[in-house]
């Protein structure tokens, strides 16, 4: 994959594409290094390890230099890690914040979980994307034959404020509030909704879909989309928009979720949409583009968790080099993914149809 230079969005904006973790690890961990006033650290999953390490390390010199560093981390994922693995970072002055911890007094807020991966430098350099801590995206573990592929952003200038107002708004628990984006960039911050009410990142990508005239690839690591989004994509495929979907195929964290989104192949592929599983290993990117000239890049899957349930933070960029950058990624990992055709999907097995079929009833919490 190429190593992609950084692109002027105008006001002052710059973004860069950063294809693989191999390219984002070292980048934040030089931000990391270069802080001199705050980093903010929001994510899904930080998990012991070498990647573990390599951040612990670095955001503990930061603290020893000054730095306040605030760190936010969803406990459903991140708990797995022994509070022994973050008592360096509390005994130099590291905040740490736990996102969805069980409450006995309010067991249903437990769906509702920390789904943005943001890292701010000094309100100056933000980054954004799928990219989690973990040695999974770092190197081959026993369960994944290469590391996860993924896809993160480095971002400058004025923008970042709005990264900065999307990890305080989660510090603090608060509702999210407008936050209003320029002609070439909009942020899209979201915390749950009251079903069957979409997030706003969900509400975007219904958008996004339906604004669409001629290309639309979408990259999710986890594919259980909501009626609105099936019904929205079955239509842009009878105006003429061509379709294309990449997810997971033999590697994945959940197959139970996987299995649930695939239930939906039968009448996507009847539509005309073109699906694509992912063999190398996991695929955890998250990137939709538009007609060669619109991006919605971050942290949101197209599945109900996202749709519904987490706090995620994206951005929709007008930008026709970055969207051909993405375009170009989209094509790379294509080559290595099976198409599902009609033919062969309806010859799976009547096993595999029952599973699917019974999973789809609770793709609700997938």
């Amino acid at each position: 994959m190429s190593t992609y230079k950084p692109i002027e969005l105008g006001g002052g904006n710059t973004i860069q594409t950063l294809a693989e973790a191999a390219e984002a690890y070292p980048a934040m961990l030089q931000a990391i290094a270069s802080a001199r006033e705050s980093i903010r650290f929001a994510n899904y999953c930080m998990v012991p390890g070498e990647a573990f390490d390599r951040f612990s390390r670095a955001l503990t010199a930061a603290t020893a230099r000054g730095v306040t560093v605030q760190i936010l981390l969803d406990a459903h994922w991140s708990y797995v890690a022994d509070l022994a693995h973050f008592k360096a970072l509390l005994a130099v002055g590291v905040e740490l914040r736990w996102e969805r911890r069980f409450q006995l007094l309010h067991p249903l807020r437990y769906n509702h979980g920390l789904h943005k991966k943001l890292l701010i430098i000094d309100n100056k350099n933000g980054f954004l994307g799928g990219v989690g801590v973990d040695d999974v995206w770092l190197k081959a573990t026993p369960k994944y034959p290469a590391p996860w592929r993924d896809t993160h952003f480095a971002v400058t200038g004025p923008i970042v404020a709005k990264l900065t107002e999307a990890f305080d708004q989660s510090w603090e628990d608060k509702q999210p509030q407008h936050i209003p984006g320029g002609e070439a960039i909009t942020p899209i911050n979201s915390q749950s909704q009251r079903w069957p009410q979409l997030t706003p990142v969900g509400k975007t990508m219904l958008d996004l879909i339906t604004t669409t005239k001629k290309q639309l690839t979408i990259t999710t690591s986890y594919f259980a989309p909501s009626r609105p989004i099936v019904c929205a994509l079955q239509a842009a495929t009878r105006h003429g928009t061509r379709i294309r979907i990449l997810t997971n195929g033999p590697y994945c964290t959940h197959p139970s979720a996987r299995d649930a989104g695939r239930h939906l192949y039968g009448p996507l592929l009847a539509a005309g949409i073109h699906i694509y599983e992912y063999q190398p290993t996991k695929i955890h990117a998250k990137v939709i583009t538009s007609d060669g000239a619109v991006s919605f890049i971050g942290s949101a899957n197209l599945n109900f968790r996202s749709l519904y349930h987490d706090a995620e933070f994206s951005l929709l960029i007008r930008n026709q080099k970055l969207t051909a950058q993405l375009n170009e990624l989209f094509e790379h990992d294509l080559k290595q993914a099976t198409e599902i055709t009609p033919t062969t999907w309806a010859k799976r097995p009547a096993k595999a149809r029952l599973r699917q079929a019974t999973l789809s009833l609770a793709r609700y919490i997938f």
